[in-house]
């Protein structure tokens, strides 16, 4: 703090990034550092794209929830299990499910997150839906709204799905996550309130809409003839029309097929994605 009375972050493009971003910022203030800018890394084409930021003046800059370390940063803070790029470094990496988990629970000298929060962050990142029995159907959801006769805990799991949701739709809009780490507090309501609120301020489609063009897609989805259930295996070639924003999600498919062990899609550019269901 007395090397570095500003700080700038730079953070994995997802809800792990985005919410360790929120963490570490909350972390470096009380020991009186501002953090005066956030920015978005994602691994490809972007974290080459970045900016080099330098050490050197008063603002220090971070890396948070990113595999790929560089030497230009002055704390990095992870929870992969393996890194590239930091063999020149002091290195004291924990392996965990999410890396919010590790700065809001262990790093700070006090909680930042709440631990329910804490734990559907953890449950996001590590896709552990099954063994909580959680459907497809709650992952794919974008739209929260109070349910009085579910306990607080169902509640916030369902705000933080759709905040999820969220960020997955805009997250490659330009300004949208840097925003919401500014200005969101360290809650899963506040960061779902203040998404919707940035989503309208500026200018996107608002969660009704992303929810019924998400429907919109499963209902084409169970039409499409390039889906295939071969044993244990899903193999799907391409996708329906998905243009509008909120329409394709990867759990669409396995809720069509929910006894099949891996999902194989053929992306017609040449990329195949496996997932584990």
């Amino acid at each position: 703090a007395q090397r570095y009375p500003k700080a700038e972050i730079y953070f994995h493009q997802d809800l792990d990034g985005v919410v360790s971003a929120i963490a570490m910022r909350e972390y470096l203030e009380k020991y009186g550092i501002d953090v005066i800018a956030s920015h978005v890394i994602q691994y490809g084409d972007k974290e080459f794209s970045v900016k080099k930021p330098s050490a050197r003046g008063d603002v220090m800059p971070v890396l948070v929830d990113f595999a790929h370390g560089k030497p230009i940063f002055t704390i990095h803070t992870d929870h992969h299990d393996a890194q590239t790029g930091v063999e020149d470094a002091a290195t004291q990496f924990k392996s965990a499910r999410s890396n919010v988990e590790t700065i809001s629970g262990i790093i700070s000298p006090s909680d930042i997150f709440p631990t329910g929060d804490v734990d559907l962050f953890r449950t996001v990142d590590s896709a552990d839906f099954y063994r909580q029995g959680i459907k497809p159907e709650d992952v794919i959801n974008f739209v929260f709204t109070l349910d009085k006769e579910k306990d607080i805990e169902k509640n916030k799991q369902a705000a933080g799905f759709a905040l999820n949701k969220l960020i997955l739709a805009y997250k490659n809009k330009p300004g949208f996550l840097e925003k919401l780490v500014t200005y969101s507090n360290p809650s899963i309501v506040s960061m779902f309130m203040k998404g919707k609120e940035l989503a309208n301020q500026m200018g996107f489609v608002g969660v009704e809409e992303l929810q019924t063009n998400s429907e919109d897609y499963r209902e084409r989805l169970k039409k499409f003839d390039k889906v295939e259930q071969k044993g244990k295996i899903l193999v799907q070639y391409g996708i329906p029309s998905a243009f509008k924003p909120g329409s394709y999600d990867r759990y669409s498919s396995l809720e069509m097929y929910p006894d099949v062990e891996y999902f194989l899609m053929i992306w017609p550019m040449g990329l195949i994605q496996t997932s584990c269901n």
